[in-house]
């Protein structure tokens, strides 16, 4: 199994973009999840 993370630092970040860093690391989950699937199920 293999796990990752991430992360960065920003000074004076604002909320607006926290919401927006965390939209689009939610996208990119989902990107990734759709990934996993495609491949596990080629190799079924």
């Amino acid at each position: 199994m293999t796990v990752c993370t991430g992360g960065f630092h920003l000074d004076g970040i604002v909320k607006e973009q926290i919401k927006e860093v965390m939209e689009v690391a939610e996208q990119m989950s989902e990107e990734v999840l759709q990934e996993l699937e495609k491949s596990f199920c080629n190799t079924i």
